[in-house]
């Protein structure tokens, strides 16, 4: 049971045992996948640190496993497994902290207390001393009230502006009468009906206008048919896109089983932080990664895609 343990563990012991009894040197493995010997030894001592990033240290796992025979699903699992014993140290010491902090709390909480207490005593205080020496003023204040001056100073406005209604009556009359027609003149009448003819005009010029908005609203040109990227992801991988002025298109860690065609045309700058599970097609045919892989199984390349012709 101990040396089951022990080995679940150590993924990197694992692999040092199949790739002895496989009769491959660190030499051979670093040329097939293409990963530097040093990254291998560190990865056979189990010196996760030394890879960087967790998810740099399962693309490694994965490519050597695959290579000598292992389940890559399993050393995965041994490697995670052997990161969580950490973390109970942490949370461990937290019930310290916030220990203090409710002391400091409660002492914060009295203090308001009392100040509190004081204010509202000085509030009541003077509120008492307030009715005390105020009440009569209230009565005597209450006597206008009862006056009504207001209400004569209301109905003079009333009169007033009750008056001109009528003289603007007069002047409607007035205005009225001046502008009554004195006959029925044929130039008049023609021009009321030459008024009426532009209308027409309107209407031709504003079915007009729905021809010219869509020259405002054209759409950018999509890639061409059968040109454009697709990344299809075998393997979960951190793929980061970004257009020819730099700004991301895409900026995700996706998982395994993951497919994305990308619609943008132009220069795009690509990068792949697990190389080996990503298969990249550009305009249909597939695109070969193995010239821009580096040690850690990372890429980093760029694609032109081309818009489409109208």
């Amino acid at each position: 049971m101990t040396d089951e343990n022990t080995t679940r563990a150590l993924p990197g012991e694992r692999l040092r045992r199949q790739r002895e009894h496989r009769g491959l040197t660190l030499a051979q493995v670093s040329s097939e996948l293409h990963v530097s010997q040093r990254m291998l030894a560190a990865l056979e001592a189990d010196d996760f640190e030394a890879l960087g990033a967790p998810i740099f240290v399962k693309g490694h796992l994965r490519s050597y496993a695959r290579l000598i025979g292992l389940d890559p699903a399993e050393l995965i699992a041994e490697y995670e497994a052997a990161q969580r014993p950490d973390e109970p140290a942490l949370v461990a010491h937290k019930p310290d902290g916030p220990r203090m902090d409710q002391h400091r709390s409660h002492a914060w909480v009295g203090w308001f207390g009392w100040v509190f207490l004081l204010l509202l005593g000085l509030l009541l205080a003077g509120w008492w001393y307030y009715q005390q020496e105020g009440g009569a003023d209230f009565v005597i204040s209450n006597t206008p009230e009862r006056t009504e001056f207001p209400t004569q100073s209301q109905q003079q406005p009333r009169q007033s502006s009750a008056q001109p209604p009528a003289e603007t009556g007069i002047s409607e009359e007035d205005a009225s009468q001046a502008t009554e027609p004195t006959g029925n003149d044929p130039a008049e009448t023609g021009d009321e009906d030459g008024a009426q003819e532009p209308v027409p005009t309107d209407e031709s010029t504003s079915n007009a206008e729905p021809a010219v908005s869509p020259q405002l609203t054209a759409p950018a040109s999509p890639p061409a048919a059968g040109r454009g990227l697709v990344l299809e992801f075998e393997e979960e991988s951190w793929v980061e896109i970004y257009d020819s002025e730099g700004r991301p298109i895409l900026y995700d860690l996706l998982a395994a089983g993951t497919r994305r065609e990308i619609n943008a045309t132009g220069q795009l700058r690509i990068f792949l932080g697990n190389a080996t599970g990503v298969e990249v097609t550009v305009g249909g045919e597939e695109f070969d990664l193995q010239r821009y892989r580096r040690d850690d199984d990372t890429a980093r390349f760029t694609v032109n895609i081309p818009a489409a012709r109208n």
